[in-house]
């Protein structure tokens, strides 16, 4: 087979495409990888057998990418990278509209649950498979391969003085800007999203966090890893409040889980961050402070996430630093937070990979189906601006083969097991 694999956001998904890549290829397919803004031209030019990207969510996440292609012969396979269902984004995944059973081909879900939502919702579930988690699954990949100090050395260099890393993570606060859109407050909603950046609401407690912890902890890394996407003003604003303290280390590119390999300890505020720091038996803080998050109390507003680790204040945070970066320091996951866990994430290592390649190969095989001349004018008035819309923000084509950390992405390639 010809297989194209498409990457939305390349920190998020570059490995495990990269890793996806090696077994497709093991198994004889031939892979390319590109990002959005490239996909159309390519599919035109290789004209793949089977193409999978993140098609999930609204149309204009999907028809830019693809329209005008009805004559080229492939299959569409969805990889949604996002398929943690909470009540604040389940609007996100609707498609009772009936354009996924149109022109999808096959969805791997992660779990049974994300299989279960999409059940609901209208696919059919021959066209649902379970497969794991890509994501989450590089971790025990990772752990079995990389040793932790070659890994230390790549990102800290050899002689780094510290004798703990604590991992601070600023992600993007899905709880704050979808609560209120869920709840049918639109007003609220564009306030929180546009007339007050999410950068100074949320991320104001991380930097006083930081400048009050650094100084007292001297012999403690701060490794901070900012949100991977395009807010170059939140990296201006841990610079300027940062450059002052030697042991903090700010970090936005590279995959995000050679940084939980190095850490003893991981910071985070509602995230999937807390999760990856359970996988990998890492101690988790969940920090949540009143005077930042107004939606503490909403139900509205709870993340399965939340469960993955103490909900602590900033002053917690510097008060028992000691206690929580001593080894002894354990936190017992609700029981409903491991049922959960599995039946969402599905980690399941090396074998992910073998089932998402096997599910290729069987889709793959079943009869193709013809997209008809509809796919082909179907809201054509619209395309311009949304790609206009989607591709204003993407940054110029990267060469993914030397992004991230120098060496470890090939390292972990080169050391894979062979099935």
């Amino acid at each position: 087979m010809n297989i194209l694999l498409i990457y939305e956001l390349l920190p998020r998904e570059i490995l495990s495409l990269k890793v996806l890549a090696r077994v497709l290829e093991r198994r004889g397919h031939t892979v390319t990888i590109v990002g959005y803004p490239e996909a159309n031209a390519t599919i035109r030019k290789i004209q793949p057998d089977i193409v999978v990207n993140n098609t999930n969510r609204q149309k204009e996440h999907f028809y830019p990418y693809f329209y005008g292609l009805r004559h080229h012969d492939f299959k569409i396979v969805d990889l949604p990278w996002e398929q943690i269902i909470v009540p604040t984004i389940r609007w996100a995944f609707k498609y009772k509209d009936g354009f996924q059973q149109k022109y999808i081909d096959l969805r791997l879900a992660w779990g049974e649950g994300f299989k279960r939502h999409s059940v609901n919702e209208g696919l059919k579930a021959e066209n649902v498979i379970v497969t794991g988690s890509p994501k989450q699954s590089l971790i025990p990949l990772m752990q079995a391969v990389i040793d932790k100090e070659a890994v230390k050395s790549v990102i800290l260099g050899e002689n780094h003085p510290h004798s703990k890393i604590v991992l601070v993570t600023c992600g993007f606060p899905g709880a704050f800007l979808e609560v209120n859109r869920h709840q049918g407050n639109p007003a609220a909603y564009n306030y929180l999203k546009f007339n007050i950046p999410w950068s100074k609401i949320y991320n104001a407690l991380y930097i006083q966090l930081i400048k009050e912890i650094a100084p007292r902890y001297p012999e403690v890394l701060f490794l901070v890893r900012l949100h991977p996407g395009k807010f170059v003003e939140l990296r201006e604003m841990f610079g300027q409040n940062t450059k002052d303290s030697p042991n903090v280390f700010l970090n936005w590119e590279g995959d995000f889980n050679w940084l939980l390999l190095v850490a003893d300890l991981v910071i985070a505020t509602r995230s999937t961050a807390l999760i990856d720091a359970y996988l990998a038996e890492i101690p988790a803080l969940n920090l949540l402070d009143p005077e930042v998050d107004p939606y503490l109390t909403d139900p509205y507003s709870l993340m399965p996430f939340d469960l993955f680790g103490e909900l602590v204040s900033k002053q917690d945070i510097i008060n028992h630093l000691p206690q929580y970066l001593s080894g002894t320091y354990r936190y017992d996951l609700p029981r409903l937070a491991q049922i959960w866990l599995h039946d969402w994430i599905n980690t399941q290592g090396w074998k992910c990979f073998d089932n998402i390649a096997a599910a290729l190969e069987e889709v793959h095989q079943r009869p193709r189906r013809d997209w008809g001349r509809q796919f082909l004018y179907e809201h054509k008035w619209k395309i311009k601006r949304w790609r206009e819309a989607r591709f204003a923000h993407q940054r110029p084509p990267v060469d993914f083969h030397s992004y991230g950390f120098p060496g470890l992405d090939d390292l972990l390639l080169a050391n894979l097991p062979d099935g």
